[in-house]
């Protein structure tokens, strides 16, 4: 999410702190198991979609699912996107592409530095690989402009609350 944003906006306890949020008693029950995993893959960590969609509404940042059907439009029309897919030891991982001054980048934070796409047609094939290699990988696009991704990035660090105290006094 910070790769999208292009800023330090979010830790991985503010991360758990809204996955906690997202639960439903009646849907996820009320157990100390539902809160420990909550909206995370068990062991493995990864976020589920709901809390990166749970995420960019926060941001008022309109997305929606890419499919190989409506890849090449959201490539013409979207700003940004996140990708879910196998990464090391079959671990799920999310990643950004993002554009910067019009040219496209993949700012996976697996790679050593950012790598950028030579041309849209060559990310778009990229894409539909990824895609097309696992049914479990998925792909958000996220809406607008590169302006407007920096103004919600802007507008949110305005308006964010400050911190809240640790919930355990020794977490720091």
């Amino acid at each position: 999410m910070n790769n999208l944003l292009q800023r330090e906006i979010f830790s991985k306890r503010d991360f758990d702190r809204l996955a906690r949020n997202l639960i439903n008693p009646e849907v996820d029950g009320n157990s100390w198991i539902s809160h420990l995993f909550a909206h995370r893959i068990p062991l493995i960590g990864c976020y589920d979609c709901d809390l990166i969609c749970f995420v960019l509404d926060s941001l008022s940042l309109k997305h929606h699912f890419v499919t190989l059907d409506n890849l090449h439009a959201s490539l013409a029309s979207c700003a940004g996107f996140i990708l879910n897919r196998k990464g090391k030891a079959y671990l799920r991982h999310w990643f950004c592409l993002r554009y910067v001054r019009g040219v496209l980048y993949n700012l996976d934070s697996n790679l050593e530095c950012p790598d950028r796409f030579i041309s849209v047609g060559q990310a778009e094939q990229w894409i539909r690989e990824v895609l097309a290699s696992d049914p479990h990988n998925m792909m958000i696009a996220v809406e607008g402009s590169e302006d407007d991704l920096l103004a919600r990035s802007m507008l949110y660090v305005t308006e964010r609350p400050p911190p809240a105290p640790p919930d355990d006094p020794n977490e720091a």
